[in-house]
């Protein structure tokens, strides 16, 4: 609603909308940032649901006939890591290996070792299976 008028000190001009806009930039404020909470939760819960994977992956035969690399340690998959940024999680190895196990590895290394060795994909296959998840999850906040 608009007003005029004439007030003592001169024209008086006043604009209220009765409350509706303001409350309505209130629930819109509002909104966002529960939209912005539940989306940086999801992003850390589907983020650890994937390194999860990930390491299951490494660990694990996905059925009784593939095979996976022996584990004997264990020192592998620990050092599977999960790290965040505000619009992302990254889960990643450091590890010399992980690109061999992940891709497959057929010749002489930098050291001279030769390997003869088939790909054991645990990253790709852990973000096949998460991805759709987080995506759905995140097109249900918007």
């Amino acid at each position: 609603m608009a007003e005029y008028r004439m007030g003592q000190s001169g024209f008086v001009v006043k604009i209220d909308d009765g409350g509706g806009m303001v409350e309505f930039a209130a629930d819109l404020t509002k909104s966002a940032i529960g939209a912005q909470f539940r989306a940086t939760g999801g992003l850390r819960m589907y983020g650890m649901l994937l390194q999860t994977t990930v390491k299951a992956n490494a660990s694990h035969p996905r059925s009784q006939e593939e095979l996976k690399p022996r584990i004997q340690t264990g020192d592998y998959v620990r050092r599977i890591t999960l790290a965040f940024s505000p619009t992302s999680a990254m889960v990643s190895t450091n590890e010399p290996q992980g690109r061999r196990l992940e891709l497959g590895f057929t010749g002489q290394d930098s050291i001279g070792r030769h390997y003869d060795q088939p790909p054991y994909p645990h990253f790709g296959p852990g973000l096949d299976d998460i991805g759709p998840l987080y995506l759905a999850a995140m097109a249900a906040i918007a």
